[in-house]
């Protein structure tokens, strides 16, 4: 399986990469083009000693997959609290109402 993940998301610029996953026998391969920064959020818990986090190399993936999708909504969230700074300098809100639909404040 191929997916597109995020790379440098604490950084101005984020980019975006493929991750490749091959899942044979009870092994679980990766193939990266990016350092990730949701890989060691995996590995964390399976370091400190609880195996449950890494029971097979199926769980793994399961929890590689998780971290990735964890990390790009945290990106998001980030994004959507910028974008709710900008509309808010660009439409100002002095009555506590949202703008009508179609007008612009100028």
């Amino acid at each position: 399986m191929t997916a597109t993940v995020g790379a440098k998301l604490d950084r101005p610029a984020p980019e975006s990469s493929a991750v490749t996953f091959i899942l044979a026998d009870d092994r679980l391969i990766t193939n990266r083009y990016a350092r990730s920064d949701a890989a060691p959020a995996v590995h964390r818990p399976w370091s400190r000693g609880h195996p449950a986090a890494c029971t097979s190399s199926a769980t793994l993936l399961a929890g590689l997959l998780e971290a990735f999708t964890e990390r790009t909504a945290d990106l998001l969230e980030r994004v959507q609290l910028d974008l709710d700074s900008v509309s808010l300098m660009i439409f100002p809100r002095t009555d506590g109402a949202a703008p009508p639909a179609g007008t612009c404040a100028a």
